[in-house]
């Protein structure tokens, strides 16, 4: 399995801002399953990359990073049956995406959506983005339901998601595959701290930053 840096090579002049680790708990209980990150400045950009992996059956990759009004993601799937990667770039009121070595695809949007590259570093931002519209909004995530489908790898997923602040300070988070919400807790800086989503009655989900 490839590392971080290796799929998403550093710029020499990227400096880096900040970093840590997010673990994942099944039934409270360790997993194998880390997701580092890292985010860099690189002029007036910042650039996060960070990484899923359970070391030994498969990795997940992000990168986003934004110039002149663009938001700009890609992302990398490896496991024994081989390895994909995508681009997507965001802008007004649509994204245009594409799996490596097809033709790129535009989607237009409707209504104001916010968008989530997958992984917990950018969950702060996602949350913050659908209380500014209300605390509730559209939001696309890049699908990774069935990652053995090229065809639906990295596919463009629209869902309506709500967000309520709860009296404690942490967020509760509902729509998309959180039918029964799971709750978020924030740090000051408004990065992921914890999380807990109660998957099915026999699968409890926690995830703390470290």
């Amino acid at each position: 399995m490839r590392a971080l840096e290796e799929i998403f090579p550093l710029h020499p002049e990227e400096r880096v801002l900040a970093d840590g680790t997010y673990h994942y708990l099944l039934n409270a209980k360790q997993t194998d399953v880390r997701e580092p990150w890292v985010r860099y400045q690189l002029g007036d950009n910042t650039v996060t990359r960070t990484l899923r992996s359970d070391g030994h059956s498969f990795v997940l990759g992000v990168k986003t990073w934004g110039k002149e009004g663009v938001e700009f993601a890609s992302f990398y799937w490896e496991s024994a049956a081989g390895c994909c990667s995508a681009n997507y770039a965001l802008q007004g009121n649509g994204v245009r995406w594409n799996l490596e070595g097809d033709r790129p695809q535009q989607e237009l949007f409707d209504q104001p959506t916010c968008f989530f590259p997958l992984m917990r570093v950018f969950s702060g931002d996602t949350l913050r983005a659908i209380v500014a519209n209300g605390g509730c909004s559209q939001v696309l995530v890049p699908s990774i339901k069935t990652p053995e489908q090229r065809d639906s790898l990295f596919r463009p997923l629209l869902s309506e998601r709500t967000v309520e602040r709860l009296p404690d300070g942490a967020y509760h988070y509902r729509g998309g595959e959180y039918d029964d919400g799971a709750r978020y807790e924030l740090t000051e800086e408004g990065l992921l701290q914890r999380y807990v989503w109660q998957q099915s009655e026999g699968e409890l989900w926690e995830v703390e930053l470290e």
